[in-house]
């Protein structure tokens, strides 16, 4: 083990990458983000391995894939079913404390996490029941007035939010002039809906020329059905005036240099304890936020501004203003903790899980024709989605529905779908043929689907649930003392 080499993981809540300077967004104000970027090496071509809160957190803490974990919407969270990062850096003997938004089921759990500070856990341990009912007659309405309501003020995710940075000072403070290697998980909740940032953030960008969302008009934006059955879903079918989108991206972008400036808080509090040199640095976001693309706000689909994610990594021998264009996931962040400490993969964990350590792969040439692959079971979704991105190409499965096949580097915003182009049919179909090597997508969609009845008739069925069950807009931050 490396005497002294910490790990300090910084994740945000739906965090769409294109709004970085680093990724080359010429009007967001992300100087601590960018920073790190120049400090390590930034990937270009990272994934969540479900674009909704609680599955892809479950993915990170494990290494594995939603299905196989039964970690697959906003009501199955993770309990500890199957081991963590955290539990295997507890097995060397080195202590992990987390500090804000996890989204497990709660802190009583056995996660591998026991030093739990001010966490922010599914609502009432339960989480979203009303996101189990995917089928045409269920609407969540309110999400899709959330670019409407987009306001300048307070919100109680900010408040936690400084809470959380106030507690990761604090931890810092007493680790100056340790030794003992240390690991610290800080999770922020913005910019995660609501869409409210203080005038501070507003003022940020008084003139300035946010660009309008790619594909946002009626006659433009996708009409795949499962973006129909998004907006639909969601209140979303109209196209938003411009001066809604304005606004609400230009709260967006408030929010997301907020977090910018908690996040530099940390990091300079790292310096200044003298540890920043000796310090594995990562950051990412669970998914990523449509912002208007193809008429859509909130993520739940496999477009990229939903499933594509930020990520960063920085510390020692990791080579600097790096931009390396390897296909990850969020699923590398397992291997990746337990290599910051020179913790060996054990046999079992080869056969199971899919990662690789961004720490090698940062110090690598481009592994372009690696997989990243994605899936959704959850709220807006009729049917199953699964996602598989592998060299220029992705490809989007549905269960009962036209598949997709996108070329990414020549069309960022998805809006020429090469599936029915002759000339894509070999590429088309050795996707397919990687995906279900992963697993059966029909399958796969069957089983989730019966298990998320059970769920429903444990609270009385679905007519039960539409009556009785409030939608879950977003988990309540905790009521703090301090």
């Amino acid at each position: 083990m490396v005497k002294g080499q910490n790990v300090l993981f910084i994740c945000s809540d739906q965090h769409n990458k294109c709004e970085a300077g680093c990724y080359g967004n010429p009007v967001i104000k992300t100087p601590n983000i960018d920073s790190l970027a120049r400090d390590g090496t930034r990937f270009q071509n990272a994934y969540s391995n479900n674009p909704i809160c609680v599955p892809s957190r479950a993915s990170m803490a494990t290494g594995q894939y939603s299905f196989k974990i039964g970690c697959y919407d906003n009501a199955t969270p993770y309990t500890g079913q199957v081991k963590s990062f955290g539990h295997r850096l507890q097995e060397n003997g080195i202590g992990i404390t987390t500090i804000g938004k996890l989204h497990y089921r709660n802190a009583e759990d056995d996660t591998g996490f026991c030093d739990q500070r001010i966490p922010l856990h599914v609502r009432d341990g339960v989480g979203d029941v009303f996101g189990l009912l995917r089928d045409q007659r269920v609407t969540k309405p309110k999400v899709g007035q959330f670019p409407d309501n987009a306001s300048v003020g307070r919100s109680s995710y900010m408040d936690y939010d400084e809470n959380v940075t106030r507690e990761a000072l604090e931890y810092l403070d007493g680790k100056r002039g340790t030794d003992e290697p240390w690991a610290l998980y800080v999770g922020y909740t913005l910019p995660h809906f609501p869409l409210t940032i203080s005038q501070k953030y507003w003022d940020l960008y008084e003139g300035a020329k946010i660009p309008m969302p790619a594909a946002y008009k009626i006659g433009e934006r996708s009409e795949h059905p499962s973006c129909r059955d998004h907006r639909r879903f969601y209140g979303m079918e109209r196209q938003y005036e411009d001066e809604v989108i304005r606004k609400a991206l230009r709260v967006y972008y408030g929010m997301c240099s907020y977090l910018d400036d908690q996040l530099g808080a940390v990091v300079q509090k790292l310096k200044e304890i003298g540890q920043y040199e000796n310090t594995v640095i990562i950051y990412t976001s669970d998914h990523g936020e449509m912002a208007g693309s193809h008429g859509m706000w909130n993520k739940n689909c496999m477009l990229e501004n939903s499933v594509s994610v930020p990520l960063i990594v920085t510390g020692p021998g990791i080579p600097k203003a790096k931009t390396s264009e390897t296909i990850v996931s969020l699923v590398d962040l397992y291997p990746t903790v337990l290599d910051a400490f020179e913790i060996r993969l054990t046999e079992e964990e080869k056969a199971v899980l899919p990662g690789t350590s961004l720490l090698k792969l940062a110090k690598t040439d481009d592994v372009r024709m690696r997989c990243a692959f994605s899936e959704y079971h959850s709220t807006g979704s009729v049917t199953g989605g699964f996602m598989l991105r592998w060299g220029d190409y992705k490809y989007i499965y549905y269960v009962g529905y036209k598949p997709q096949l996108f070329c990414i580097t020549a069309d960022q915003a998805e809006q020429n779908d090469l599936i029915d182009d002759p000339a894509y049919s070999e590429i088309a179909a050795r996707l397919d043929t990687q995906l279900r090597q992963i697993c059966d997508p029909k399958a796969v969609n069957d089983m989730i689907k019966e298990n998320q009845e059970k769920i429903l008739s444990e609270h009385g069925g679905r007519e039960s649930v539409m009556a009785t069950f409030e939608p879950v807009l977003f988990s309540p931050a905790p009521q703090l003392t301090k």
